[in-house]
């Protein structure tokens, strides 16, 4: 596999999820109990999983949250101020006077809050990141976002401005923002920091994506209620994109038809199995609520025959997902966001709870308490098992650090998180001291890129061949998604090839039709320097799917790198149909063009790429050579004379424009 290929799909694995060779690695020994065995691979666990509750069924329809307001009207009302009930929000400047309301309505504190956007200059809203300069605008009660590249001399070449539609995010710590193109969602490069009120670069935001960074499904599961992908494609939804935007009643309590209509006929007699309870659930499934959204992983891999938002309240987790992390998620790492469930896991207070620690034991899933309520509110929550006298620190020295006497403060302290700037997250393993830190989780080290375990191990049988399966999936996925230069990390690359090679094809041969798998297994290939069976693999994949986005991407990249350039501009061509608002296809597409000579259509593609992106000078500088050998010499001019301003040496790019017959 090439540099390029490294490059391209290590970026699309890097979006795709937010993010074990023998049986040693296949899990981890953080839960407590043994539990049912999860349903065959092949089977659909809304229909076949043991469940009192009928609301699992695939049948059952979901209700909204308006058919839920009508009798928990004091919990929608808290659940609505809770970072939950405000994940995703329409991206809309609030006027101080709608704030003022608000705050004289007892929902919110006077003044602005910070997760309030503010565009005066004290918010930073204009910023250099990247080269760029950046700028967040209030405009007709609508954010704008506007990207600027500038010359040598300060002054504006091009400039990209996109309208936000969305703001992800409940603001607590960050809002990042969304904005469609053609129903296919992006994220901008800059997102609003509510700790020091202003605005920055967004967290992991790569210098080429400039405003066609994708957000896939896997990115969105988490922040709304439910979207619906279009299938074989990367970031394309249909419409409307976002079913119920915030997460929801039914997202923790299931699907609520049933519920509905019992009580609308009077309620019924004996114990309720129209709507799930969590706190009523077996400690393993109550916990996968929670887990939805809580237990990211290094890689999470959506098992066969499954979609995204399939998973139901009462079910367990992993028999829609895969969760594979790293011994040090574990330990020692506490700076990644949605970390917190294996941090708990790897605590003594969970290890030793037996079943009764969960997240709800600390954290209301309605209400989030006001900051001055907190530190007792959690204090209370430690209390339900520990005593005051358990604290081997006298309680006047303890005041003298955290005058609340905060728990917490001590115990979980918060501490800066690597990679999204101004922002601290709690550190969830409850250490009894700072230096205290819990033994690694199993595993055994690739070398190079450490080690992958399911989460999920005491779930799972061992051998399940399913479980095989995933964890070939995650280490390609895993591999793929390592920042650095492709050829030190190599070594590491093979190795997990190697491992995952024999897993795919034994799970290919039972499920011929599993395209992520023979994804996976093409990657395998590649990494070990089998080019040629790994486009076989893709061309195969295609026979299952022809359509599939990142296949047609990964067999066009592997068909150029061997050569097959007429191939693989046919998978270029593919692709820009199910596409065609993607800068990378395009910008294949113009210098596949312009390499057989087409300039018509060079100039098309390069074009499609330059409305997107227009800070790309080597697309311009293909379209400039397309504009020239089709006669449309003004044209060509005014991209000469865009290019020149930013090019490293101009007087290079001089010569070689007059040496394509443009007027000096």
């Amino acid at each position: 596999m090439s540099v390029r290929q490294y490059r391209y799909l290590g970026a699309l694995a890097v979006v795709a999820v937010v993010a074990t060779v023998l049986i040693g690695v296949l899990g981890s020994p953080f839960s407590f109990r043994q539990a049912p065995t999860a349903p065959p691979p092949d089977d659909d666990p809304r229909a076949t999983f043991p469940s009192p509750y009928r609301n699992v069924r695939p049948g059952v329809a979901y209700a909204g949250d308006a058919a839920c307001r009508s009798c928990h009207r004091s919990l929608c009302e808290t659940y609505a101020n809770h970072p939950m009930g405000r994940s995703i929000s329409r991206a809309a400047v609030v006027s101080d006077v709608a704030l003022a309301a608000v705050a004289s309505a007892g929902l919110l504190a006077a003044g602005s809050p910070p997760g309030v956007e503010r565009f005066d200059p004290a918010a930073h809203p204009e910023f250099e990141k990247f080269g760029y300069r950046y700028r967040a605008e209030a405009r007709d009660g609508r954010i704008r976002h506007v990207e600027t590249a500038l010359d040598k001399s300060g002054q504006t070449v091009t400039e990209v401005d996109e309208l936000m539609a969305f703001a992800i995010g409940s603001g607590t710590h960050a809002k990042s923002y969304l904005f469609e193109r053609d129903g296919r969602v992006f994220q901008s490069p800059v997102t609003w920091y509510s700790g020091p009120r202003w605005w920055d670069g967004s967290p992991g935001y790569q210098p080429a994506w400039h405003f066609n960074r994708p957000v896939p499904v896997d990115c969105l599961f988490c922040h709304t209620n439910a979207v619906e992908p279009v299938a074989g494609t990367i970031n394309q939804y249909k419409s409307p994109v976002f079913r119920g935007e915030t997460i929801g009643c039914e997202r923790c309590h299931g699907p609520g038809s049933l519920h509905v209509v019992r009580w609308q006929a009077g309620g019924g007699e004996g114990a309720d199995d129209t709507i799930v309870n969590p706190s009523k659930l077996e400690p393993y499934l109550r916990d996968a609520v929670c887990e939805q959204c809580h237990l990211a992983g290094r890689v999470r891999v959506l098992k066969p025959g499954r979609e995204p938002f399939d998973y139901r309240p009462g079910l367990p987790f992993h028999a829609f997902w895969s969760v594979f992390v790293l011994p040090s998620d574990l330990e020692g790492n506490v700076g990644r966001v949605a970390g917190h469930t294996e941090q708990m896991h790897a605590s003594r207070c969970f290890q030793q709870a037996n079943g009764r620690l969960g997240c709800a034991t600390c954290h209301d899933p309605h209400r989030k308490p006001a900051p001055a309520e907190a530190a007792g509110a959690f204090q209370a929550a430690c209390l339900k098992c520990h005593t005051e006298a358990a604290c081997s620190v006298p309680v006047a020295e303890r005041k003298k650090t955290h005058p609340t006497d905060d728990c917490a403060a001590c115990h979980m302290p918060r501490s800066p998180t690597p990679g999204i700037g101004h922002v601290a997250l709690t550190d969830h393993r409850i250490r009894r001291r700072p230096g205290d830190a819990p033994a690694a989780g199993p595993g055994v080290v690739l070398r190079g890129l450490g080690s992958l375990a399911h989460f999920h191990r005491s779930l799972v049988p061992p051998d399940d061949p399913g479980l095989k399966r995933d964890l070939a999936v995650a280490l390609m996925t895993f591999a793929r998604s390592r920042a650095g230069d492709p050829e030190k990390l190599r070594p590491a690359r093979e190795q997990f090839g190697e491992a995952a090679l024999p897993l795919l094809t034994a799970a290919l041969a039972r499920r011929p039709e599993d395209v992520a798998a023979r994804d996976a297994r093409a990657n395998a290939l590649l990494f070990l320097g089998r080019p040629g069976d790994g486009l076989d693999e893709l061309r195969t994949a295609l026979t299952f799917e022809p359509d599939r986005e990142y296949t047609l991407l990964a067999a066009m990249l592997a068909a150029d790198d061997m050569g097959l350039k007429t191939e693989a501009r046919g998978y270029a061509e593919r692709a820009a149909v199910v596409d065609p608002v993607s800068v990378e296809i395009q910008t294949y597409l113009a210098r596949s063009r312009a390499a057989a000579g087409d300039w018509a259509g060079t100039v098309d593609a390069a074009t499609a790429v330059l409305r997107l992106d227009p800070t790309d000078s080597r697309v311009r500088a293909l379209r400039l050579q397309g504009l020239l050998n089709t006669g449309r010499r003004d044209e060509a001019r005014a991209d000469y004379e865009i290019v020149l301003r930013v090019a490293p040496k101009p007087d290079d790019f001089r010569r070689w424009y007059e040496s394509l017959g443009g007027a000096p």
